[in-house]
């Protein structure tokens, strides 16, 4: 369904420092945008520009889907974003008049299949998988108890399928912690997959910080306590996530016209 009446914005959280941080968010509203499905697609960001409030200013169309590249909920998706863009569409200036904001893409299933295609790249031979423990690293937070909820059911479904040696869920900033990945593994060979949506600084410091290995580590490491480790890249650089971004608009949009074929 084309519309002219409908604009897409992709929220991410961004760095004004970092720009490797930003460049999710721009790639995916770039290749939504060219499918040429919308009246604009950009993509904005909380600590970043543009900010969410300064993406709002002169779209063209009335109605506004927001699309949270974020991992879960929590407070950014469940507080801050609908702040933000509320008061940007009440904006008497601007032209939006109805705001949807989908779920965050973080929580789909898909990132499961995100999850072990990262897998077949670490390693190919897939009869190891059943020697090797499978670590999904999430940010998390103590200040919301929601925050860790994507990575924890993605560990779940996961473990589910019974392929791998053992499947967690570790956090740098609430337990399980990253830190402790040797003690809760105990085994030879475990492969890591950042549950994160962009390569910023927790990805090229805060992680191997907790990990306790050299910040170029090119993929591969020995822990301190002698563990093999296999690290992918996060998964919000996949193109994968494109597919997943239109997902999550085409299901807030089924309801009032019906199935979308977008």
């Amino acid at each position: 369904m084309v519309s002219e009446n409908r604009a897409i914005v992709i929220a991410g959280h961004g760095s004004p420092d970092n720009p490797t941080a930003n460049r999710p968010v721009r790639y995916h509203a770039d290749a939504i945008r060219q499918t040429g499905l919308f009246s604009e697609v950009r993509g904005a960001f909380w600590d970043g520009t543009p900010t969410f409030r300064e993406a709002v200013a002169s779209l063209p169309g009335s109605e506004l889907i927001v699309v949270p590249l974020f991992m879960s909920h929590g407070y950014y998706v469940d507080q801050v974003l609908p702040r933000e863009f509320r008061a940007a569409c009440g904006n008497p200036g601007y032209r939006i008049k109805s705001l949807q904001i989908t779920e965050p893409v973080g929580s789909h299933p898909g990132i499961r299949e995100l999850v072990l295609r990262r897998m077949q790249s670490l390693l190919p031979d897939k009869s190891l998988w059943q020697q090797t423990g499978l670590a999904l690293l999430g940010h998390g937070t103590t200040r919301n108890s929601v925050s860790g909820a994507s990575v924890r059911a993605h560990a779940r479904g996961l473990r589910d399928l019974g392929i791998f040696r053992a499947v967690k869920a570790l956090f740098l900033d609430e337990l399980p912690y990253i830190k402790d990945i040797e003690a809760h593994f105990q085994i030879d060979q475990v492969a890591a997959v950042p549950l994160f949506m962009a390569n910023g600084d927790h990805l090229s410091e805060d992680i191997p910080e907790a990990l306790g290995i050299p910040a170029d580590h090119n993929g591969e490491a020995v822990l301190p306590g002698g563990t093999s480790l296999f690290i992918s890249g996060p998964v919000g650089t996949a193109q994968i996530i494109t597919d997943i971004i239109l997902e999550r608009i085409s299901a807030v949009l089924t309801p009032r016209y019906g199935k979308v074929a977008i």
